[in-house]
């Protein structure tokens, strides 16, 4: 059976898959039926080399780690190794460039005409998304040297018209911002999604061979950390880890398709919003605000009644949805006596 298709995985898989949506990840955590699996540190590196790949070619999985996590990243300054930089010297290149790794991040100077073209693009039909991509790949690999007009009367008059400003002006001149940004604590969120809830694990209780579902009650004296003899994740009572056995909790594993659904297959885009409409960011602020305010606790539907105050275009689906994301909270708070009458219709969001 292929291990990716398994109805169930092992923490190394579900970390594998987290750092890097790569189902050989999750083949190469598997354990397998004889000798012993791959260590924890094997799948670690490969995971980071995975997601350096995949950042080449213009995914950001810790981009989307931290953006679904609501956490903020420390940064700081680029050092290179001191032959990374000599290298670069000699070649006449920004030493950044030779150094590829998930964790640099390098900003171009800000272009107020591409972004304009980017917020654009983001609202136009899926068909002129297409056309303008295609576009811009030609020019950058020198498929074509110049603009068809007939070809961009195709496009929106809006969309035609930032794409010529963008084309039409100077480039954008200055330094880009290079940086580190922190490593995402993928351990530490696992952690954390367990003890809210938003992830179940099945275990064994050493000595005991039924299945138990370790509790969020469970979770809050228990961490996740490498030990026993394949120097695997186990989990551990807190500052218990140790270098035999497979934890306190043995076998433990959870459903494919609830990771699948907090980590999924498919590239996370921000979510549109119309051009009046607050944003998910603008929404997460208020949500955390609240948070704090409520001494931790914020249900979905008390949280999303103080989105909607503040923005009142925002529908109730949304805002719980967001509350959710931010709170790990499955709760949505009172609902109210049940009615019975097939007559009773929906109410307006």
């Amino acid at each position: 059976m292929d291990e990716f298709l398994a109805p169930f995985w092992n923490l190394d898989q579900v970390f594998g898959w987290a750092e890097t949506r790569d189902p050989e990840m999750v083949r190469a955590a598997a354990l397998p039926r004889y000798g012993a699996p791959k260590s924890t540190m094997h799948i670690q590196v490969r995971s980071t080399h995975t997601a350096t790949a995949l950042l080449k070619n213009g995914r950001d999985v810790d981009g989307e780690l931290w953006a679904a996590s609501g956490w903020i990243p420390q940064i700081r300054r680029f050092d290179p190794p001191a032959l990374i930089a000599r290298h670069a010297e000699n070649l006449g290149r920004p030493v950044y460039q030779g150094y590829l790794h998930k964790d640099l991040r390098v900003e171009e100077p800000f272009d107020a005409k591409r972004q304009k073209l980017v917020d654009t693009w983001r609202l136009a039909p899926e068909a002129d998304r297409e056309e303008v991509a295609i576009i811009i790949r030609e020019l950058n690999t020198g498929e074509i040297s110049r603009l068809d007009m007939a070809r961009l009367q195709k496009l929106s008059a809006r969309l035609r018209r930032d794409l010529l400003d963008l084309l039409s002006g100077p480039e954008v001149q200055g330094p880009p911002r290079v940086y580190l940004r922190e490593p995402f604590p993928t351990l530490k969120y696992l952690e954390f999604l367990f003890q809210t809830g938003s992830l179940t694990a099945t275990a064994q209780i050493p000595g005991y061979p039924l299945s138990v579902q370790i509790s969020t009650a469970d979770w809050s004296g228990l961490k996740i950390g490498v030990g026993g003899q394949h120097d695997r994740m186990s989990v551990w009572r807190a500052g218990q880890f140790k270098t035999a056995g497979e934890g306190d909790f043995e076998n433990v594993r959870v459903a494919r398709d609830e990771v699948l659904r907090g980590f999924p297959a498919e590239r996370t885009e921000p979510q549109t919003a119309a051009p009046d409409e607050a944003n998910d960011d603008e929404i997460r602020a208020v949500i955390r605000e609240a948070v704090a305010a409520n001494g931790g606790f914020l249900s979905q539907d008390a949280g999303a009644e103080i989105v909607r105050t503040r923005f009142p275009e925002v529908r109730r689906d949304r805002a719980r949805g967001l509350v959710k994301q931010v709170t790990g909270n499955e709760k949505r708070g009172p609902q109210g006596p049940r009615r019975n009458s097939a007559n009773n219709s929906a109410q307006p969001q």
